[in-house]
Parts: structure tokens; C-alpha cells; sequence
């Protein structure tokens, strides 16, 4: 096929090399010159794993451009643009409604079947509501066999997108009409290195999946850590064992039960807002979504306090690990950069360092190092499960003592000879 991918940033670059790498033509556009130019020369700009050596492998396949003029000689175009928090708490829909315009701008005045397929999170009610009109509008056309929206969600996570695209546990495809779903399920499908479920609904139905089933996620990681919490104040008790039982009912299942950091990123950060966002209009509240948003951020604030207590006052604290998650540079809502920032505001000397992430934060010292940020130090937190961060030296605090290392992921031996909380 012929596609158009409209936004080039972490999910969107991705699968626009990937359906390269499966024989498509595919147009990039992106309204970022600059980005644009960099992609022409084979810099994607930040780190995900395997994917500047797919881009550069897929050039001939892949053209980048501002100008989405080209989209209407496309037989799908997806829409991959950011939809971030707005002021109620919900997905700002602007981003995609631009895209949505700029594309039936692009097909006015063409009869080319057209499918319009969004990737990014949205509202729900958003692709049979406005993102219709803007399409309808600006094309001329009317919803039906030349034109067809389909929603099809990610639920990749970045640090590992090239692997789950290929791989998911399913694919849902919200759909106009069974033609346009087809299409799109035809496309993800050359992409495939498994062979999942292909769940074809209405296009309400699947914008109400994704919100609740993120929601879900959360709440999952939220409880799991409120077990660690309990078995962190019962003497013997051993949080990663009790949810090992957990995690082998097939009921709940282990993914996402692990005691560890609080959740962050630039999707978790936001769904139980939005959730509680959509609710709120119909006269409903949804008490569970706003207890784990609560419950996270009380999580992050009984971090940063076991820090600050284990530390001297003006001690050094060492941060291994700043991006919300290991093998990504991505810091948004990211814990260790908010706890950070918070104990260097509370004057202590703050160290932190990033396999990947070169962040720029007030009053955080920055080391080129792992040896570097913990030698010296008075506490060490590992804040994401990086094997390099579980490389600690044995290092003692000035006073001869053991340096205390807050260690969430358990990714250090259980028999380190440091004093591992």
C-alpha cells in the first residue's frame, strides 16, 4: 500500500519504518522542519531501540516532508500526532484535528479511496464526532466506500515499540465500516511477527478500550506497590514473593504486578485524569482512577521522604536512572526527575545519572558516570530497572559507613554487600 503517517514523533516513526520494512511506500509528515531534515539524513533524534538502524535500512521506502499535499495519492493515512493532557484532564484533540483537516484539504477535489486511521489516543467520541466533521468538512466527501476512519490504538510502550508492533497481544480496530477495518487490518497485519486477535468494533467501543484498559494498567502498578509498601513494614515479609502468588492466578495474572517505582510517562501520567474527565460530564465519578492517581503521587512523596530521612542534612543523594523507563531518553512525568528536583530544592546535594537521558535540571548535578554519582554519596536510589544501574561499586560514605541504596526494582543481588533498602 501506499501510506501517509502524519506526526513523527515516538509512536509514529516507528511504525511508519516498520510498514517500510514490509514493502509500503510511506510518507512521513511532520510539521517540524528542522525534525524533517534531520529524519532526511537518518537522525531519528532520540533513542528507541533498533530504530535508526531500521530507518536507515528502510530509506528507500520511506520520504519524509511538511507539506501534506502527497497524502491524496496514499491509500491510508494515519494520524500519530501527540494528544496531551488539556485543562479539564482530558486528551487535548487539537493535534489530531489539525491533521484530520490538512488531510481532507489534501483530498478535496480527488476521488481516491481515502481510509484516515488513528493511532493517537483520543476522547471517546472523538473519531465519529469531530473527527469526522473536520474530515467531511475540509474534504468535501461524505463518510462511506471513498472515505473510512478506523481508530487502532498503541499500546507498545516506548523502549520497546519495534518489538510490540510486531508483536501484540491483540490488534483493535475501531471502524466506520468493515471495509475501512479491513484495510487497516491488512496493514497491521504485513507488520506481524505473531498472529493475534483481530478485534474489529465500533469506533466507540475501541476509543473506550484504550482509555479504560490504560486505567486498568495503573491501577494494576498502583496496587502492586501499595503491596510492597505493607510487606515493607512487616519484618520478613517479601513483597516480590507474595506477588509471584499473585501474578500466577490466572485471574490477575504477573504483568505490571511488580513492587517498584511509581508509574510515569506520557501516557499513564495523564489517563486517570481523562477518565475522570469523560465521567465527569455524565454525572458520574470515578472514585478508583482518582484513588490510584492519588495514591501514585503519595507513593512518590513516601520515596522522596525515605530518602531524605536516610540522608545527612545537605548530604549527597545519587539518582540512577532519570528517563521514566529503562532503554528510553524519555523523562516526561518521569518519578526520579520530580524526586530529584524535590531534594535539591530541599538542600541536598543531588547527583544523578542517566544510561540515555541528558536532562538539564536546577540545582541536579549531572554525572558522566555511574562510579561518579555514587562516589561520595550518603544514598543511592536505582530509579529504573537498567541492568547498567545494578552496577554499583562498593562504595562507603565519608564517615566509613555503608552508602544506603533504596533499590524499588530489586535488580541488585540478594547478596550485595551494600545496605540495600
Amino acid at each position: 500500500m501506499r501510506i501517509s503517517v502524519f506526526g513523527l514523533g515516538h509512536l509514529g516513526l516507528p511504525l511508519a519504518a516498520l510498514l517500510a520494512g514490509a514493502g509500503h511506500a510511506v510518507l512521513g509528515v511532520d510539521l517540524d522542519p528542522a525534525h524533517v531534515a534531520a529524519l532526511r539524513l537518518g537522525e531519528v533524534g532520540w533513542h528507541e531501540p533498533g530504530l535508526t538502524e531500521l530507518c536507515r535500512g528502510v530509506a528507500a521506502n520511506m520520504h519524509f516532508t511538511v507539506d501534506a499535499a502527497d497524502a491524496v495519492a496514499s491509500d491510508v493515512s494515519i494520524i500519530a500526532v501527540p494528544s496531551p493532557a488539556d485543562a479539564s484532564g482530558g486528551y487535548d484533540g487539537a493535534y489530531v484535528l489539525a491533521a484530520a483537516r490538512t488531510i481532507g484539504g489534501a483530498l478535496r477535489g480527488h476521488t481516491r479511496p481515502h481510509v484516515v486511521a488513528v493511532l493517537s489516543t483520543v476522547m471517546p467520541g472523538s473519531c465519529a464526532g469531530p473527527v469526522r466533521a473536520a474530515l467531511e468538512e475540509s474534504s468535501g466527501r461524505q463518510l462511506g466506500e471513498a472515505l473510512g476512519i478506523c481508530y487502532c490504538p498503541a499500546f507498545g510502550a516506548i523502549g520497546s515499540l519495534l518489538h510490540d508492533y510486531r508483536n501484540p497481544d491483540f490488534l483493535l480496530i475501531g471502524e466506520s465500516g468493515a471495509p475501512a477495518g479491513a484495510v487497516v487490518a491488512a496493514l497491521f497485519a504485513s507488520i506481524l511477527q505473531n498472529q493475534p486477535a483481530v478485534l474489529h468494533h465500533s469506533l466507540l467501543d475501541a476509543e473506550l478500550a484504550k482509555i479504560t484498559l490504560n486505567n486498568y494498567i495503573i491501577t494494576k502498578i498502583t496496587f502492586a506497590n501499595m503491596v510492597g509498601e505493607l510487606c515493607g513494614r512487616i519484618e520478613g515479609a517479601d513483597a516480590a514473593q507474595v506477588l509471584d502468588v499473585l501474578g500466577h492466578d490466572r485471574r490477575i495474572g504477573p504483568k505490571f504486578l511488580r513492587a517498584a517505582m511509581p508509574y510515569g510517562g506520557p501516557c499513564f501520567a495523564r489517563d486517570t485524569g481523562a477518565l475522570e474527565a469523560l465521567a465527569a460530564p455524565l454525572g458520574l465519578i470515578v472514585p478508583l482512577a482518582t484513588a490510584t492517581a492519588r495514591m501514585n503521587a503519595a507513593q512518590q512523596a513516601a520515596l522522596t521522604a525515605q530518602l531524605a530521612g536516610a540522608t545527612p542534612a545537605g548530604g549527597v543523594i545519587a539518582i540512577l536512572g532519570l528517563a521514566f523507563r529503562a532503554k528510553t531518553d524519555v523523562l516526561t512525568a518521569s518519578p526520579a526527575v520530580a524526586i530529584a528536583t524535590q531534594l535539591a530544592q530541599a538542600g541536598f546535594q543531588v547527583r544523578a545519572w542517566d544510561p540515555l537521558a541528558r536532562p538539564d535540571l536546577p540545582s541536579v548535578i549531572r554525572a558522566t558516570t555511574l562510579v561518579a554519582c555514587v562516589t561520595g554519596a550518603d544514598t543511592v536510589l536505582i530509579a529504573n530497572d537498567d541492568p547498567l544501574c545494578a552496577a554499583l561499586p562498593e562504595v562507603t560514605r565519608t564517615d566509613g559507613t555503608k552508602v544506603i541504596v533504596f533499590d524499588p526494582w530489586r535488580i541488585l543481588p540478594a547478596n550485595s554487600p551494600l545496605d540495600v533498602r
